[in-house]
């Protein structure tokens, strides 16, 4: 039996699997690269019987003993592929290989064009040949043999033959990442100029490579801007000639406005945690925005991420990579998102200061009439937790209602100052009075608001 098989890591050694299960083979010493295709003949075993267990016997009877599935070795002992047992694939074997239909889609990525060629060079005329000698075969028994035997070698030569766009366009893309990442260690060869940096990058054919060097370019930025911070720490005095913090920082301020300006290159840094990351400790968020008034009724709070969407967004407040805020999301073309420094706990803060309220230099409001949803699930969240730490005060929520003293509302209340669990009862009275929401309904609501305002 001839198996063609594409290496993988498993348990931090060389690995592969046959088609049939999934019991993994692996090779003693020396082994074969990752990732690349092998062809393993098996002497006496065939395709229609073979399994891991009869592979492994096989294993065994070669090397004179039992295979571990029957000698009660332990577990964790492996079979191995000897050397004599495997050499790296070459085309020719997808001509007679027993699993050659389920392993040639590898060869977009498997073995040079060279091979490729050289194999359709001598398989294209003899499949053409064999065509024609089906072609002029008489009408009987010998004509549908010879119609199956150019199939069989039409099945295993033309799938070859279609992945050759495929093969080529891999090499393709391999040259242009060859020659780009020459370009990329001429730019960091020649000194850090960030300007120079941006416009080889974006000259870059190959994404990949243009990311990479944007990600050097955050690093490098990183870096300079720590030093000097440290410098500064030290309070050396002595005029180096080396930039400033404030400096370094108003040059990465200036190169990601260059790379904004180009929309590939952004689009490249946004997908990129490895250059927010770097950047993070080092780029301020300060607050953008001031003298406006700002309805905080749909926003959710978010941890922030350094990303564009902070960069471009409205900042009230300084926010903080890594800390919670409010998070507005730009409802149309032309708004910008907007973020608030604080918690959620800020909504209940606007809502008990009557539904406005001056902060960070602007203005919050919440709501834009007094019966919203929104208002009313903040009333819910509210509503539960006086009930649970202050029933009385709870209770003196609804005196507006001027309920009777008997009501039951004020029971719960009393009841509630004993024993913990009256205040869910107290909680409910007081959400069906107040809300005019049924009080499981309300809260239903009130949690799934949560689950979204913490996203």
């Amino acid at each position: 039996m001839k198996l063609i098989l594409l290496t993988h890591h498993r348990a931090q050694r060389v690995a592969v699997h046959t088609r049939y299960d999934y019991q993994p083979l692996f090779f003693a010493a020396p082994e074969p690269p990752v990732d690349t295709l092998i062809t393993v003949t098996l002497a006496g075993l065939t395709a229609d019987k073979v399994d891991s267990r009869a592979i492994l016997r096989w294993l065994g009877e070669r090397a004179g003993e039992q295979s571990s599935v029957f000698s009660g070795r332990r577990r964790r002992e492996r079979d191995e592929l000897d050397r004599a047992l495997w050499r790296p694939t070459i085309l020719e074997d997808f001509i007679d290989a027993d699993n050659a239909k389920d392993m040639v889609w590898n060869l977009s990525r498997q073995l040079p064009l060279r091979e490729h060629r050289e194999f359709l060079d001598s398989w294209l005329p003899r499949a053409r040949a064999w065509l024609r000698t089906a072609e002029l075969t008489a009408p009987g028994r010998e004509r549908v043999t010879a119609l199956t035997s150019a199939l069989e070698l039409l099945e295993r030569v033309m799938p070859i033959a279609g992945l050759n766009p495929h093969r080529v366009t891999h090499e393709r893309d391999e040259e242009r990442r060859r020659l780009d990442r020459l370009e990329l260690d001429a730019a960091v060869g020649a000194g850090f100029v960030p300007a120079r940096w941006i416009e080889v990058a974006r000259g870059l054919e190959t994404e990949s490579v243009a990311r990479d060097l944007l990600v050097r370019l955050a690093r490098e930025f990183a870096e300079r801007i720590a030093d000097a911070e440290e410098r500064e720490e030290e309070e050396d005095d002595d005029d180096d000639g080396t930039p400033s913090s404030t400096t370094v920082r108003a040059r990465l301020d200036a190169a990601l406005r260059r790379i904004a300006a180009d929309e590939r290159l952004k689009r490249l840094v946004g997908l990129s945690g490895s250059f927010w990351l770097y950047l993070t400790p080092h780029l301020p968020l300060p607050a953008n925005t001031r003298g406006e008034t700002v309805d905080i009724s749909q926003a959710v709070e978010v941890t922030v991420s350094l990303n564009w969407p902070v960069l471009e967004a409205r900042r009230i407040g300084a926010v903080v990579p890594g800390r919670a805020a409010l998070f507005i999301q730009a409802r149309g073309a032309g708004e910008r998102a907007t973020f608030i420094r604080g918690q959620r706990k800020l909504k209940f803060k606007v809502k008990a200061a009557g539904g406005a309220l001056r902060r960070l230099g602007n203005t919050l409001t919440l709501g834009g009439h007094e019966n919203s949803m929104h208002e009313a699930l903040v009333e819910v969240d509210r509503l539960d937790t006086l009930a649970n730490i202050d029933p009385q005060q709870a209770a003196r929520a609804a005196d507006h209602l001027e309920l009777p003293a008997d009501h039951p509302l004020y029971a719960a209340a009393a009841a509630a100052g004993r024993d913990p669990r009256y205040s869910r009862v107290l909680a409910d009275l007081l959400i069906e009075l107040l809300v005019g929401v049924d009080a499981d309904i309300a809260r239903a609501l009130a949690r799934a608001q949560a689950r979204q305002n913490r996203r």
